[in-house]
């Protein structure tokens, strides 16, 4: 068996690679583009014709990057890719797994295909509740859940476009929310009646204002809150470098309105850590875990599945 596997996370938004050593899971280069799986879908819906050929040839391409990159023959190392692209928008769509899913235990569905260059590519799916769905997350989950020493209750909090908060007992995931908070912020600094009104300012600057936008959304609806940024803006009881501040507030801290019963891990990107963790202190939820590292879960992840299938 190969030393060696392609690590593949194509998100909605962006395609990213890297050349990984399963022995150990060191990296040893990386190549990332924002050819994402909507981008590609579309792409296909246009030119038409064989869909998992047409998605195989963005891939190749990427894997020639790959290759270029490090200096090292990508062409027969296997291919672990997991995130959209099995979805209904991917290049093959795959069922979910469902909840309870324990991770000791329970397998995450895949399937295994063999590209006419003989290499092999595994395309891993994701998990879902009755309402809800998440398809890439479930390898960080396993790329944490095996490296922890003791399997403890906890919610696992992923910030992004999509956040991600999902409940674990032990080794078992047994429910998860997502909050489309990354979304909803573009959207409305993009597209809404409040955009004239979102002016870009360091954040670093406007501290009090993401505080006090994560206390109120405690105490009041979200969307009016949303509609109160005009509103205090031109009574000028907001200043207009604080509103992007009190936006994050408001829809970070909806998230958290339900509270924590078990200890909170943060699973964060360095560019979000700052404000979830601001906005926990907020609501005085201090048992927290911080993980920094996320991308190196969905290659811890995706190496542990890779040992389940091959060894």
């Amino acid at each position: 068996m190969a030393d060696y596997f392609i690590s593949t996370d194509w998100g909605t938004s962006s395609l990213r690679l890297k050349l990984v050593d399963r022995n150990t899971g060191d990296e040893l280069g990386a190549v990332t583009s924002d050819q994402g799986i909507k981008r590609t879908y579309f792409d296909w819906e246009n030119n038409g014709g064989d869909r998992m050929k047409f998605y195989l040839e963005y891939l190749s391409s990427a894997i020639d990057r790959l290759q270029q990159k490090t200096h090292h023959d990508c062409s027969m190392i296997p291919i672990v890719l997991s995130g959209m692209a099995s979805s209904s928008i991917g290049m093959l769509e795959l069922p979910y797994a469902t909840i309870p899913f324990d991770f000791d235990n329970d397998a995450l569905i895949s399937d295994h295909i063999s590209l006419d260059s003989g290499q092999s590519l595994w395309l891993i799916s994701g998990i879902a509740t009755a309402k809800d769905v998440m398809r890439g997350e479930e390898v960080q989950v396993l790329g944490w859940h095996v490296n922890r020493e003791v399997a403890k209750d906890c919610v696992l909090v992923l910030p992004g476009t999509h956040s991600k908060h999902i409940s674990m007992k032990g080794s078992t995931m047994t429910d998860f929310k997502t909050y489309m908070t990354g979304e909803i912020f573009e959207m409305i600094c993009q597209h809404s009646i409040l955009k004239n009104d979102l002016i870009s300012a360091p954040l670093d600057d406007h501290w009090e204002a993401f505080r006090q936008g994560v206390h109120d959304v405690q105490r009041e609806a979200l969307t009016h809150l949303l509609f109160s940024i005009r509103g205090r803006t031109l009574q000028g009881s907001l200043l207009q470098e604080e509103t992007r501040a009190y936006l994050s507030g408001i829809l970070i801290g909806s998230e958290f309105k339900s509270g924590f019963s078990e200890k909170v891990v943060l699973c964060a990107e360095a560019k979000f850590i700052d404000m979830y963790q601001r906005a926990l202190e907020v609501l005085d939820i201090s048992d927290i875990d911080l993980v920094e590292d996320v991308d190196k879960l969905v290659v811890e992840g995706q190496r542990a599945f890779l040992k389940s299938k091959v060894g």
